[in-house]
């Protein structure tokens, strides 16, 4: 089972993860997939968003931008993220997700991590 959460905004990914106020919760087991919206949690309070990602049972992350701070958060939490995904509809990414096409933009994460 995947938890995937994509942060949104007008039917589509928001390009900033820390200005968005709800996310897109897709959960993906085998064959099926259910969708649901969650309020975003406080991005400014690392134990806040620990208790979030636990009980949204989130596995993936996928967003167009965020801050360095968070890139490492996420990644010391063991969340894969895809970062620099394309400002699309939640739908259409989560269809490259399940297809193995989905990748994070190299260029984008070099601009937030260096």
């Amino acid at each position: 089972m995947r938890n995937i959460a994509i942060p949104i905004a007008n039917n589509k990914i928001t390009p900033h993860l820390c200005r968005c106020s709800h996310l897109l919760v897709c959960n993906i087991e085998k064959s099926q997939q259910e969708f649901k919206i969650v309020e975003a949690p406080d991005f400014n309070n690392k134990e806040k968003m620990l208790v979030w990602v636990k009980q949204t049972k989130i596995t993936d992350l996928i967003i167009h931008r965020t801050t360095r701070d968070l890139v490492h958060f996420f990644a010391s939490i063991k969340l894969n993220l895809f970062i620099g995904v394309p400002l699309q509809k939640p739908t259409e990414i989560i269809e490259a997700y399940r297809c193995g096409k989905l990748e994070s933009d190299k260029n984008i994460i070099k601009q937030i991590t260096e």
